[in-house]
């Protein structure tokens, strides 16, 4: 099973369809942006890991 972490907090209008599409939305990293969201529900893995190491770091 796959989780998708996304902050629900000031961002209710991506959040909230997020959650009705199956993502637990809640988390601590701004992805708001509208390719990002695109690219996370078309399931591209690769993307969302590709900006995750961006942000945090390589966590090998």
């Amino acid at each position: 099973m796959n989780y998708w972490l996304h902050r629900i907090s000031h961002k209710a209008e991506l959040s909230y369809p997020l959650l009705n599409k199956g993502f637990l939305t809640i988390g601590f990293s701004d992805f708001t942006s509208e390719e990002f969201i695109d690219k996370v529900l078309a399931d591209d893995r690769s993307y969302f890991e590709e900006k995750f190491k961006e942000k945090w770091g390589d966590p090998s």
